[in-house]
Formats: structure tokens, C-alpha cells, sequence
């Protein structure tokens, strides 16, 4: 069931943009990639992660000089990475319910301008879903749900999926798609059709200068 205040955003650079929105063209990469990827928005150095452990303080055993020595150390992070791929992802901007956490407009950062100039505002999340879901269902396995952000920092020890992200990100509201069984391209394409009869396209300075959705009881 979508709820009244639910909507979906796609930035981006105008012409992927205005291919997703004229012929639905729905491009899913590999979580690698998002790993490896240098700008802020969009590198993620626990993509693709298995666990992370924080320790206060402890001692260590290295080789320096094809000798073990022993250090001491405070606040060392530990991240467990997976050696293949967890598939590959294709995102959305969410608004939901739990964007008005303790407010009744919602607005979107500005960071998102990061991400590209143009974006496609989806107002009928149902449909999109319909049609996103039956051309996954036809050719892959997949998961899909909302991103749920952590503080990486903080936590002893957390397990990490492809689900969840440190609250570095928590600004992008995102909402994930995510393919488990492609056959290692670098990345996979689906073709949903025109999305104008469910959604706008239009400037992102402009979007997230102007648009301020209210809360619906």
C-alpha cells in the first residue's frame, strides 16, 4: 500500500535524466562501482561491506622490516569486506512517512544538487513500483527497501548489508533496488516505457529551491 505522503526522485545528469523519464530507462550499476567512486555523493568505502568493529584501544602485532613489533592503538576501525559483488543498484530520492520526523514540510538538501542538474519527480510511486518490479520478476532476483542509516562511529560492532549506510548519507533519502544475479556486466539496463503519465521532469536548483511537501494525516 503507498502511503499519502510517498514520493520518488531521480537526479541526475540531464541526459540519463531524460532517458529515465522519456523511456523509462532504468540503469542499474555495480555496488563495486559505488566503492570505488571518488566524489562525495556518491563514494561509499562500505559499500559492498560485510561488518565493521571499532575498538578503543588495544594492541596490535605488524611487520616492520620483516620484523613483528608491537603497537599500541586507540580508536582503530575495522571493516570486514565481501570479495565478490552484492549485485547491483539502482536508487531513488524517498519521501515517506519518516521524512517528517518531527516536522510537517518536508524539503530536499542541497547536497542532492551534487548529483546532477535535472531530476524526474515520480507522484505515482504505485505504478512506477508495478512496472519497475515486473521487469525485475521477468529476467533477475532482487531485494528492495528503504537505505536504514547508522552511526558507523559509534557502534562496537555492526553487521552491514546493502541496506544499510552510515548516517553520513542519511541526507539522500534513499530507496533501493537491487539485482542479485546478473551476469557480471558493469551494468544492466531495463526499459520501463515513458514515465510522463506518472511523473515530471524539471531543474534540480529549481526543484529543491521550490518543492515543500506538507504532511497528510
Amino acid at each position: 500500500m503507498i502511503a499519502k505522503n510517498e514520493f520518488f526522485i531521480k537526479f541526475g545528469e540531464d541526459k540519463f535524466i531524460r532517458r529515465f523519464y522519456e523511456l523509462g530507462e532504468v540503469c542499474f550499476s555495480d555496488l563495486l562501482f559505488y566503492k570505488k567512486d571518488k566524489t562525495p555523493e556518491r563514494g561509499d568505502f562500505y559499500e559492498n561491506a560485510i561488518s565493521i568493529e571499532n575498538l578503543k584501544r588495544g594492541e596490535a602485532s605488524v611487520e616492520i622490516d620483516q620484523k613483528i613489533k608491537k603497537i599500541l592503538f586507540k580508536n582503530l576501525s575495522l571493516t570486514n569486506h565481501n570479495k565478490h559483488s552484492d549485485g547491483y543498484a539502482f536508487s531513488v530520492y524517498h519521501i515517506d512517512e519518516r521524512s517528517f520526523k518531527n516536522k510537517l514540510v518536508h524539503t530536499v538538501d542541497e547536497r542532492m544538487i551534487e548529483f546532477g542538474d535535472s531530476c524526474v519527480f515520480i507522484h505515482d510511486v504505485g505504478t512506477f513500483l508495478v512496472r519497475l518490479r515486473k521487469a525485475l520478476a521477468a529476467k533477475y532476483k532482487y531485494h528492495e527497501g528503504a537505505i536504514h542509516y547508522h552511526d558507523y562511529k559509534s557502534a562496537d560492532k555492526l553487521e552491514i548489508n546493502p541496506f544499510r549506510k552510515t548516517i553520513d548519507f542519511s541526507y539522500q533519502h534513499e530507496y533501493r533496488f537491487l539485482i542479485l544475479n546478473a551476469d557480471k556486466p558493469e551494468r544492466v539496463f531495463l526499459n520501463l516505457g515513458s514515465l510522463s503519465d506518472i511523473s515530471f521532469i524539471g531543474d534540480t536548483i529549481g526543484l529543491i529551491r521550490d518543492l515543500k511537501i506538507p504532511f497528510k494525516p
